[in-house]
């Protein structure tokens, strides 16, 4: 480990408790597998990621750079991107400034962001399940059914000749046919036209 991260873990456990205070709500230094990391996590998965911010960012912690983390797979499902929201103090400042940059200039955008984080990470897991029962449901039309992703949707085939794909909501399908006799496909284009038609 160098010694920026552990002169911020070492002061981290102030922090938490000075942010605490500040921000009504508990905060606490959260355990890391990694040597360089230190994070504090807070109510409704908040996570502040704090760094070594001097010249020398992995030894010199003259300054602490806090920043919003993100929960992973959000910065994909997110458009327009999530804002990258930090505030650098200097360390000899002590835990209570630190925590008051964090209270003051950091939470208020990140939480706003990070709101919009969870909320799409919740449409994309409501969608994959979407997917799923859509793909479930294709499958049992006929048996010999495959049944997988593809991209952004869902795949069901039957061999090479037949496969319906789900968008990515899971709210329409495309449905691909080969080497049909023309027979076959003009009596599945009147199937289709009519049954849009019927609505």
């Amino acid at each position: 480990m160098n010694k920026g991260t552990e002169t911020i873990r070492a002061i981290a456990p102030d922090v938490a408790r000075e942010l605490t205070a500040a921000d009504g709500q508990s905060w606490v230094v959260e355990a890391s597998k990694y040597d360089h990391d230190c994070m504090l996590a807070g109510p409704d998965g908040a996570r502040i990621h704090l760094a070594a911010s001097g010249r020398n960012s992995y030894d010199d912690a003259s300054r602490i750079e806090a920043s919003g983390n993100y929960p992973l797979g959000a910065y994909s499902e997110v458009y327009p991107g999530l804002a990258n929201v930090r505030a650098t103090v200097a360390t000899e400042r002590g835990a209570k400034a630190i925590a008051k940059a964090i209270a003051t200039r950091v939470l208020p955008e990140y939480r706003a962001e990070l709101a919009r984080a969870q909320a799409a990470l919740r449409k994309r897991d409501e969608a994959e399940v979407g997917r799923a029962k859509l793909g479930e449901s294709l499958s049992k039309l006929a048996p010999g059914a495959h049944v997988g992703e593809r991209g952004h949707g869902t795949e069901v085939s039957w061999g090479y000749e037949l496969k319906a794909e789900s968008n990515y909501q899971g709210t329409a399908v495309t449905i691909v046919a080969r080497d049909l006799s023309p027979d076959l496909a003009k009596k599945i284009l009147r199937m289709i036209h009519k049954a849009k038609a019927d609505g």
